[in-house]
């Protein structure tokens, strides 16, 4: 009798610790994988444009034509990780900081008033720097 309770204990501990597992088997690593990947791709998109802002920023050009360009090309790109299907509660909601910050951006580039422009800029730059920070 006592083997039979230890061997029903020890069943009952590994179903236990299988589907505990579920979350994390190959479809979860798979899912993973592909937000990656989509994530890459779109930080490949907005390297360019980041590039030009940053260095325009810090000319103070904030409504050139250059700068008001690449910024709705960030903007654009960045939309494009709405979405995303990434199982990282942390990620999800810098993500949407992120986007957040773009809808802000986006309608300060539309008034081409200087100091939104550029506070806006930075709101969207403190988003970018507080995710590669911890995901980078």
């Amino acid at each position: 009798m006592k083997h039979t309770a230890m061997w029903s204990i020890l069943l009952i501990l590994i179903l236990s610790a299988c589907k505990s597992e579920q979350g994390h088997g190959p479809d979860h690593e798979r899912r993973i994988k592909l937000a990656e990947q989509k994530v890459d791709k779109i930080m490949e998109m907005m390297d360019l444009p980041e590039y030009g802002l940053v260095k325009m920023a810090k000319e103070g050009l904030y409504t050139s034509d250059d700068f008001l360009q690449a910024g709705t090309d960030m903007i654009k790109h960045g939309r494009d990780m709405k979405g995303i299907d990434y199982p990282d509660e942390d990620f999800l909601k810098m993500n949407q900081e992120m986007l957040d910050a773009f809808d802000g951006f986006e309608v300060a580039l539309k008034s081409k008033n200087e100091a939104d422009i550029k506070a806006n800029w930075e709101a969207v730059a403190l988003t970018c720097k507080k995710c590669h920070d911890v995901y980078d």
